[in-house]
């Protein structure tokens, strides 16, 4: 019986014990909230770096692109990614506008990318959180795509400021712009640039927005998409968790004002990123008041990111050919409020 005593107490001894560890020494009181560390990066900076995208650097293999519930069921239904050549109500995109505006002036890339064989397309951007809440007048839906390039495709870039073009492969490398022409059904997208503070290269219709995009045109050259896989749901993590690490990072008493507009930030080769607040204008596609540097905006940003629903996972992509470019573009069509700047879709 002594024995017994002797090892209960000790056994009661030892569950104090290792409650009073798991709890604090001392008071056994539970862990104050302040001493809970946050999900996510402490430096919001080095988070951000990896979403920018400078003019020099635009090449990427890996796309996010918003949706409809609506266009995920026709996705389902049947296979094809781009199936529109224009929104249902604004009409053809501002990027096709411009393409159609240097075609008529004779520019032979613009001529290429103006026809038929690259009409249908899908808008998209590297960072989901970027593009997720639109502009004031324009929502893109709540569903999200990753769009998955072919390792031979060609990216081309185009600047309202300059109307010229450049050409990048996947990896990066420079490509001539007679390459890309000459192998028509390697052209994977374009990195567009609309920016409304500088003006508009000759014939270039004036641009009303600044904003980035790369719009999506050859179904051909998109290895695979996907909707609701594990990789999707951790790149939307990732985002929340960007995005929140830079809102403590302002209530923190960073977010100094921008020393440089976005577009001049976006053309500068080898930009240093060591501040959040460089890193996130670098990383920016969008300039509006949604994605303005601050605290409540960007918790309004974080919170709809982690709305995302899942649906069921279905992937993609990697069985089309191409059909050639084809004939002309009719003249663009144009709908709406704005006679410049359509909705991407």
């Amino acid at each position: 019986m002594v024995q017994r005593r002797s090892l209960l107490a000790g056994l009661s001894l030892l569950a104090s014990t290792l409650l009073a560890a798991a709890c604090g020494s001392g008071s056994g009181s539970p862990p104050s909230a302040g001493s809970v560390q946050p999900r996510g990066p402490a430096d919001p900076a080095t988070a951000l770096a990896r979403d920018a995208v400078f003019h020099d650097r635009f090449a990427r293999r890996t796309l996010y692109t918003w949706t409809t519930t609506e266009q995920i069921e026709e996705l389902r239904r049947t296979g094809v990614l781009l199936s529109r050549s224009e929104s249902p109500t604004r009409g053809t995109s501002y990027a096709e506008q411009v393409l159609d505006a240097l075609a008529r002036r004779g520019d032979p890339t613009a001529l290429l990318l103006y026809s038929t064989g690259y009409a249908k397309a899908r808008h998209a951007w590297p960072a989901p959180w970027a593009t997720r809440a639109g502009w004031p007048d324009e929502q893109y839906g709540d569903q999200l795509i990753r769009i998955t390039l072919r390792r031979e495709a060609i990216l081309v870039s185009l600047a309202t400021a300059t109307g010229a073009f450049a050409a990048r492969d996947a990896s990066g490398g420079a490509v001539s712009l007679e390459e890309a022409r000459a192998h028509p059904e390697r052209i994977a997208a374009l990195y567009f640039v609309s920016d409304a503070t500088s003006p508009p290269a000759p014939g270039v219709p004036p641009p009303k927005a600044t904003y980035r995009e790369y719009v999506v045109v050859n179904e051909a050259m998109i290895e695979s998409w996907a909707v609701g896989t594990a990789d999707v749901a951790r790149e939307l993590e990732t985002n929340v968790d960007t995005i929140e690490a830079l809102v403590r990072y302002l209530r923190a008493g960073g977010g100094a004002p921008h020393a440089l507009a976005p577009p001049r930030v976006w053309g500068m080769p080898g930009a240093r990123l060591g501040r959040a607040e460089d890193a996130f204008t670098a990383a920016l596609a969008f300039v509006n008041p949604s994605y303005a540097l601050d605290a409540r905006a960007l918790e309004k940003l974080a919170a709809l990111l982690r709305a995302t629903p899942r649906p069921p996972e279905f992937i993609g992509g990697g069985t089309t050919t191409f059909a050639g470019p084809g004939a002309p573009r009719a003249r663009p069509t144009l709908r709406g409020p704005s006679r410049t700047f359509a909705g991407t879709f």
